[in-house]
C-alpha cells in the first residue's frame, strides 16, 4: 500500500464507522426515549402497517366496550322502572282481589277503585319519565315516516318565494341583473376605455354582464338587504345573516383580450359569497387589445348604481320533532283564524216581509258559519229590501267567508185608541194585499192567522198558492210537497193567490175585532228568515289556531293550539300532547301567525317543501324509533339491537299505549262500560261490581305476564351484553399484546444496543483520531 497524503483511507474508514455508530446510537436513544421500536415507516414499514390495523381494531373494540356499557346502563334503567311498575301491578292484583270481597260496602269499593286509578296513573307517569339520554324507554315505539310525512325536521315553511328584487331601481344589483327588469344588464364599463385606460374601448368590446344566483341549500336564510363595497380589486358583501352582521370579501380578476386582430376574448368569473349563499356570475367580452381591470369592475359593482342587493322572501323551517307515546297513523292539520262578526258583504239582499211597510231596527240573531253569539239589527224598505245592518253583538268563533243567516220574528201592530172604530183599523193598517217574497227551505211565513213552513225553496208566486190552500202538506205541480200549512185565517177572511201576492178579502171590522180584544190588532208577522246567505268579510278580536285531527286507538281526536307571530329567528313550539306529537317552527324572517299556520296546514310532501295545497300531515310509522343498535365489535356490521317499549295504559291522548295487555288494563280500571270499574257508583249491583273486579284481576294478570316477559328479555340481554363485553375486553388485551410485540421497544435488548453503540462511538472516535495522525509519518521522510 503506497504512502500518500491526499487520501487517508484509514481516516475515511474511521469516519464511516463513527457515522454508523452514531446512527445506531441515535436509533437506540429514540427507541428508549419513546418506548417504541417503530417510530417511523423506515424503522419497519410492514410492521407499521400491521400495527396501525391492529390499533384500529383496538380503538373500535374499546369503544364498543363503552357502547355496551351504555347499553347495559340503559337496560338497567328500563328494568328498574319495569320493576317499579311490576310492584304496582302486584298491588293492583291485591286490590282487585280485595274488591271481590262481598262484605265490603260500596264506599269501601270506591276507595279501592280510587287507589287502582292512582296506581294506573302512576304507571303511565313512570313510563313517561323513564328515559336515558333523552330516549324514552317505556313510552316509545313510533317515529316520523320521513318519506310520507309533510311535517318533519328540516321541512321548509315558505310563505313568499325567495327572489332577488328586480323591480325597484333603488336596489341596483338586482335591478340590473339579467334576471331583473333593468333597461341595461351591463356594468357600463365601456366608458372605462381601452388597454391601460387610454382611449376608447376596442371594437368588439361588450359591457360586462352579470347575474345574481342564490344557493338552494341556504335559500330560506338568504332574504335580507346587502351592500357591496370595494377596495382595489377586492369586493366585499355586507349584511345580516342568521341574526348576525357579517361580511365576506372576494377578489375580482381582470378581463383581458388577446392582441390578435379581430378576436374578442370572453372572461367568465364567479364571485362566490358562500357565507351568504349569494354569487355573482360575471361575463366580460373584450375586443382586441382591450381590457378592464378587476379593480375597475369591483369599483363599478360597488358604485351607487349597483351596490344594493335586496332579496325578498319570508319563511322558516321545522327545527325539531318529538314523539311521546304517539300511535302510528296519519294526523292532519288545519289552520283557522276566528273572531267576532265584523262586517258582512255589501248588497244585503231581501227579507220575506208581508207587511208592505218599511221597518227599522229589527233585532235578528245571526246563525250559520262556524261561530255563535252574534246579533244585529236590520232595516228594510216597503218592498222588503234590507237597507241597513248593524252588528249589536260580535259573538266568537266566526271565520272570514262564513255564510250567515239572520232570523227573527217581528210583528206589525196597530193600536186602537178610544176614538177609533174597529173598521178604521183595517183601513189604517192597509194589509188587504200582502206582497210576498221567495223563500227557502226552513223559512216560516205567517199571514192573518195561517203559518206556512217551507221544506224546499219556492218562488213568491208558489208561496201565495200555498198560503191559499188547505192545511197540511202542500204540494205544487212538478215540485211535490213544498211545505206544511197550519192555522186558519181570521173569521170571514179569505185568501186568493194572485201572481206573487196574496189577496185578503171580506175582512170585516167585526171579524177583526174578535182578534183584538186587547185593543191591539196584530195584522201580520214578518217571516222568521229575514236575511239570506251573507258572506262574512271581516272578523274582530281574532285568534289563530292550528288544529290537529286524527284517530288515536280507534277514537277520533282533535286538539287546537294557539298560533302567534314570530320575530326573525324566533322559534314557536307546538305541543299536541293529546297525540304525543310536538315540533318547533323557526322563522328566519318575521312571520305572522297567518303565515305560519297557513304554511303548516298546507304543506304537501309531493311538491318538495313549499306551500301547495295540503293538508299538512304528520305520518307516524311503528317500530323505527324503538330499535336501538349498539356496536359490539371493531367492525360496523357487528351490533346488538335493543327494542324500547310502550307500556302506557291509556287508549288515547298523551299516555296512549300500543300494547294490548297494558291498554286493556287501563281501560278496565279507568273507563266506563260493561265490566269496567271506571264509572261504577252507589247504584250499581253487587254482581256488576264483582264482574268488574274479576275483569280487573284478569287484566292485571295479563299485564303482569307481559311486564315479566319484557323484564326477562331485558335481563337476558344484560347477560348477553356482559359476555360480549368480557369477550371484547379479552380481544382488546390480546390485540394490544400483539401490537406491543410489533411496535414497542424491548428495553433489555435496546439498552444492550445502546451500550454497544456508546462503546463503538468512543472506539470509532479514538480510531479516527489515530487515523488523522497517520500522515504525519511522511514528515520524517522529508527531513
Amino acid at each position: 500500500m503506497p504512502t500518500v497524503i491526499n487520501t487517508n483511507l484509514a481516516s475515511l474508514f474511521a469516519q464511516n464507522s463513527l457515522s454508523n455508530a452514531q446512527n445506531s446510537l441515535a436509533t437506540s436513544v429514540q427507541r428508549l426515549s419513546s418506548g417504541l421500536r417503530i417510530n417511523s415507516a423506515k424503522d419497519d414499514a410492514a410492521g407499521l402497517s400491521i400495527s396501525q390495523n391492529m390499533q384500529s381494531q383496538i380503538n373500535g373494540t374499546n369503544q364498543s366496550i363503552r357502547n355496551l356499557s351504555d347499553a347495559t346502563n340503559l337496560l338497567q334503567t328500563a328494568d328498574s322502572s319495569l320493576s317499579t311498575v311490576q310492584d304496582m301491578m302486584l298491588r293492583l292484583k291485591q286490590l282487585a282481589t280485595q274488591g271481590y270481597d262481598g262484605s265490603l260496602s260500596t264506599s269501601q269499593k270506591l276507595n279501592i277503585v280510587q287507589e287502582m286509578k292512582d296506581l294506573n296513573a302512576e304507571i303511565n307517569a313512570t313510563a313517561a319519565r323513564t328515559a336515558f339520554n333523552g330516549i324514552n324507554l317505556l313510552s316509545s315505539g313510533s317515529s316520523v315516516d320521513l318519506n310520507n310525512s309533510d311535517i318533519k325536521t328540516g321541512t321548509r315553511i315558505q310563505n313568499t318565494a325567495v327572489t332577488v328584487l328586480g323591480t325597484d331601481n333603488t336596489k341596483g344589483l338586482g335591478y340590473y341583473s339579467r334576471t331583473g327588469t333593468g333597461t341595461s344588464t351591463g356594468l357600463n364599463d365601456l366608458s372605462l376605455g381601452a388597454l391601460g385606460g387610454i382611449g376608447s374601448a376596442a371594437a368588439g368590446t361588450v359591457a360586462t354582464t352579470y347575474d345574481v344566483e342564490l344557493s338552494s341549500e341556504m335559500l330560506k336564510q338568504i332574504p335580507g338587504s346587502y351592500v357591496l363595497t370595494s377596495n382595489g380589486a377586492n369586493l366585499t358583501l355586507t349584511g345580516t345573516f342568521n341574526g348576525l352582521a357579517q361580511s365576506q370579501t372576494v377578489a375580482v380578476k381582470d378581463a383581458i383580450a388577446s392582441n390578435v386582430s379581430g378576436q374578442a376574448t370572453t372572461t367568465d368569473q364567479i364571485l362566490d359569497f358562500s357565507n351568504f349563499g349569494i354569487s355573482i356570475n360575471m361575463r366580460s367580452v373584450r375586443g382586441t387589445g382591450d381590457k378592464v381591470t378587476g379593480e375597475a369592475l369591483a369599483s363599478q359593482l360597488a358604485s351607487s348604481t349597483y351596490k344594493n342587493l335586496q332579496v325578498n322572501g319570508t319563511g322558516g323551517e321545522i327545527t325539531g320533532m318529538n314523539l311521546s307515546g304517539v300511535a302510528p297513523g296519519t294526523y292532519t292539520m288545519t289552520y283557522n283564524r276566528t273572531g267576532g262578526v265584523g262586517s258582512l258583504v255589501a248588497g244585503l239582499g231581501q227579507s220575506i216581509n208581508a207587511s208592505g211597510s218599511a221597518l227599522t231596527g229589527q233585532a235578528i240573531t245571526l246563525s250559520g258559519g262556524s261561530g255563535s253569539g252574534a246579533t244585529a239589527t236590520v232595516d228594510f224598505d216597503v218592498s222588503g229590501n234590507i237597507t241597513g245592518l248593524t252588528v249589536t253583538a260580535a259573538g266568537s268563533g266566526y271565520k272570514a267567508g262564513d255564510l250567515l243567516t239572520g232570523t227573527a220574528t217581528t210583528s206589525i201592530t196597530a193600536t186602537v185608541d178610544g176614538a177609533s172604530t174597529v173598521s178604521s183599523i183595517k183601513a189604517s193598517v192597509g194589509v188587504q194585499t200582502n206582497v210576498l217574497k221567495d223563500v227557502k227551505a226552513g223559512d216560516s211565513v205567517y199571514v192573518g192567522g195561517k203559518t206556512f213552513v217551507a221544506s224546499q225553496a219556492i218562488t213568491a208566486a208558489q208561496l201565495a198558492t200555498a198560503m191559499a190552500g188547505a192545511n197540511g202538506d202542500v204540494s205544487i205541480s212538478n215540485r211535490g210537497v213544498v211545505g206544511t200549512l197550519s192555522g186558519s185565517f181570521t173569521t170571514g177572511l179569505t185568501a186568493t193567490a194572485s201572481s206573487s201576492s196574496l189577496l185578503l178579502s171580506n175582512a170585516t171590522g167585526a171579524d177583526i175585532a174578535v182578534a183584538v180584544a186587547d185593543r191591539t190588532a196584530v195584522i201580520t208577522k214578518v217571516a222568521t228568515n229575514i236575511m239570506v246567505g251573507q258572506n262574512l268579510t271581516s272578523i274582530t278580536g281574532s285568534s289563530s289556531t292550528l288544529t290537529m285531527s286524527g284517530t288515536v286507538n280507534g277514537i277520533a281526536t282533535t286538539q287546537s293550539l294557539a298560533v302567534s307571530d314570530n320575530a326573525a329567528l324566533a322559534t314557536q313550539k307546538f305541543n299536541f300532547d293529546s297525540f304525543g306529537i310536538a315540533f318547533d317552527a323557526k322563522s328566519y324572517q318575521a312571520q305572522t301567525a297567518d303565515q305560519i299556520g297557513t304554511s303548516l296546514a298546507t304543506l304537501n310532501a309531493g311538491v318538495g317543501q313549499s306551500v301547495s295545497g295540503g293538508p299538512g300531515q304528520v305520518v307516524v310509522a311503528s317500530g323505527n324509533n324503538s330499535a336501538l343498535k349498539f356496536q359490539s365489535g371493531p367492525n360496523s356490521d357487528a351490533y346488538i339491537q335493543i327494542d324500547t317499549l310502550n307500556i302506557q295504559t291509556a287508549s288515547t291522548g298523551q299516555f296512549a299505549g300500543d300494547q294490548l295487555e297494558m291498554v286493556t288494563l287501563g281501560s278496565v280500571i279507568s273507563e266506563s262500560g260493561a265490566g269496567k270499574l271506571g264509572t261504577l257508583g252507589l247504584t250499581d249491583t253487587i254482581d256488576t261490581w264483582q264482574t268488574a273486579f274479576k275483569n280487573a284481576a284478569a287484566a292485571v294478570d295479563n299485564a303482569l305476564e307481559f311486564i315479566s316477559t319484557k323484564r326477562a328479555t331485558y335481563g337476558s340481554q344484560m347477560n348477553r351484553l356482559s359476555f360480549v363485553s368480557t369477550n371484547l375486553q379479552a380481544q382488546s388485551t390480546n390485540l394490544q399484546n400483539s401490537r406491543s410485540a410489533i411496535i414497542d421497544t424491548d428495553f433489555a435488548a435496546e439498552t444492550a444496543k445502546l451500550t454497544k453503540g456508546q462503546i463503538m462511538q468512543q472506539a470509532a472516535t479514538a480510531m479516527l483520531a489515530q487515523a488523522n495522525q497517520m500522515p504525519n509519518v511522511i514528515l520524517s521522510l522529508l527531513k
